[in-house]
């Protein structure tokens, strides 16, 4: 056998090897586990570019209400800050899940009274496996609402969020509720995401946050971490730069 062949064998066998690797049979993971009465918990806390803590680690908590399937989805729905949030994943294996969201404290943040709640809500792909390892995908959500100023002037505000993400692949990762082990996690890379509100009567940005994180998921236990790396600007303030984490601290869950 020639050098040549040899060389055209080796390199047609590591194509094959490629193409299997990214063929590789991926779960779709859940957000939470899907058992009556159970519970997860997560530890979450924000610092600075020196590692500094800018507030006292808060607990967050999960629990788990039912599924719903007679729309035809299995849509799963649990209780967050005692709000009623839902998420689903579709026959693509893609997770969704619902962000709630209070436009009027973007509003008051940037220095405007506080009237009353503006709900907003969508849906966000939060993993998806369609192309197995190095899957992308992109959002793009923006909606406008009116806020009143402080001599009851109205204003148009419009909220914005585009992020593109990436399934990187499995990594093992150390997490508060399973000291004793690794858990092998599914890493989803968020490469960019930036939300931002703009005033659009007044021509002039309220608040922008831009920045990258990461979320991994256990197929059996949902999310373990969320972390992310951001830079805030908020009007006539200066930029602040803060890292945030979210870490899987607590699970209860029944018969396991």
């Amino acid at each position: 056998m020639t050098k040549k062949t040899l060389y055209h064998l080796s390199a047609f066998l590591l194509v094959l090897a490629l193409m299997a690797c990214k063929k590789e049979t991926l779960p779709t993971p859940l957000l939470l586990p899907h058992d009556d009465r159970s519970e997860v918990k997560y530890v979450c806390y924000i610092t600075n570019d020196q590692r500094e803590l800018q507030h006292d680690m808060t607990y967050l908590s999960r629990f788990y209400v039912r599924t719903d399937s007679s729309t035809g989805k299995h849509i799963h729905y649990y209780i967050e800050n005692n709000k009623l949030i839902r998420y689903y994943g579709d026959d693509d294996g893609t997770l969704w899940q619902e962000v709630k969201l209070d436009l009027a404290v973007y509003a008051l943040n940037a220095g405007y009274p506080y009237r009353e709640p503006i709900p907003f809500s969508y849906w966000k792909p939060i993993f998806r496996k369609k192309q197995g390892f190095g899957s992308e995908w992109d959002v793009n959500v923006d909606t406008t609402y009116t806020v009143a100023d402080s001599t009851n002037q109205p204003h148009e505000f419009q909220f914005t969020f585009a992020g593109e993400a990436r399934l990187d692949g499995w990594t093992d990762l150390i997490v508060p509720a399973r000291r004793d082990s690794a858990l092998r996690v599914l890493n989803v890379h968020w490469k960019s995401f930036t939300q931002s509100v703009y005033d659009r009567t007044a021509k002039d940005s309220v608040w922008v946050q831009r920045g990258e994180g990461r979320e991994f998921f256990h197929p059996q236990f949902g999310l373990a971490r969320s972390m992310s790396d951001y830079t805030v600007m908020r009007k006539n303030q200066a930029p602040v730069s803060r890292k945030s984490t979210m870490d899987l601290y607590y699970m209860l869950i029944p018969n396991r």
